[in-house]
């Protein structure tokens, strides 16, 4: 097989090769040692050749425009305006103790997190230069932790955020199933009286829920995206096209009303889970844009007509 690529690519494959081993040589000598061997200026020219063998590394759209500039604008609504829309976020925003506290944590949150978003944006962005080699973007940050770190505090680091991800999931699943049998089950089913119901009943009933929802999230985890992010990035579509103007309307505009929720939220995931799996050319356009428009339309629209009626 190394015979049919040609010769200017086996070459080019070669100087990345030398040239990650050397930038991995200096990383550990300034990084670990505290002993760096070249200045920084000759540092940065071997980041300038890396630039020259792939450009597309250190452009904001990626090799090959992957991600096209209105995905990007996209995200402004994603991670942007949409987060209002998340319930887990409203219900903490209900919580300060004052309007003062809120300023100030609107304040404080913008510096903390954008410090945060900033630092693990560009080490997943730099992590190809510094380790060239990299096949999957996940494995930037555990790649640049083991080469940058001694063992002990590499293996701190790791277990931190693996022990996040466990507490968040089985977290998740316990919500999961308690909304299924007190939101559903206990509410339309018993007519809100879970006397009806025996303890043992209550507990063999949640066991199969959330062993049934495990199921479902380990069938799905076995051919997982080739971005991980892609499932958190789905999940908070979701929630936004489902909770945005329900929430932000439902608040603050006093002639919204239940039909204009009900009708947001069934357009809302509709539009957004038919956009996730059809999966039409919108060019680049990520599919929360639309939905939140739809979602919105149909606020206003099912609002009307339920304003009508009532009269």
């Amino acid at each position: 097989m190394m015979a049919d690529i040609p010769e200017s690519i086996q070459a080019v494959k070669k100087e990345l090769t030398e040239l990650r081993k050397v930038i991995r040589y200096h990383n550990n000598r300034y990084y670990n040692e505290d002993n760096p061997e070249i200045s920084d200026y000759e540092y940065d020219q071997l980041m300038l050749r890396l630039k020259a063998i792939d450009p597309g590394l250190i452009t904001p759209t990626g090799p090959k425009d992957a991600v096209p500039q209105p995905m990007i604008l996209s995200f402004w609504v994603l991670v942007g305006l949409g987060v209002l829309g998340l319930p887990q976020t409203s219900q903490r925003c209900m919580g300060y103790k004052d309007s003062r506290a809120m300023h100030s944590a609107m304040i404080m949150g913008t510096v903390i997190i954008g410090f945060l978003l900033l630092s693990v944006h560009l080490a997943g962005a730099l992590g190809r230069a510094v380790i060239p080699g990299l096949a999957v973007g996940d494995m930037a940050m555990p790649s640049l932790i083991l080469e940058l770190l001694p063992p002990f505090w590499a293996g701190v680091f790791i277990a931190g955020p693996l022990a996040a991800i466990m507490s968040t999931v089985d977290s998740m699943l316990l919500l999961a199933s308690a909304a299924i049998i007190k939101d559903l089950y206990v509410q339309y089913v018993l007519k809100g009286d879970s006397s009806r119901m025996p303890l043992q009943r209550i507990k063999r009933f949640s066991l199969g829920c959330t062993a049934a929802i495990g199921a479902v999230v380990f069938m799905a985890a076995l051919e997982p995206p080739d971005l991980l992010v892609w499932i958190n990035l789905f999940a908070f579509g979701g929630l936004e096209a489902t909770f945005l103007w329900p929430l932000l309307l439902g608040l603050y505009w006093r002639k919204a009303n239940a039909a204009g929720a009900l009708s947001s939220i069934l357009v809302g995931v509709a539009c957004f889970f038919a956009l996730s799996v059809l999966k039409p050319s919108m060019y680049g356009i990520h599919a929360i844009v639309p939905s939140t428009l739809a979602a919105l339309l149909a606020f206003l629209l099912g609002n009307r007509l339920g304003a009508s009626r009532s009269a």
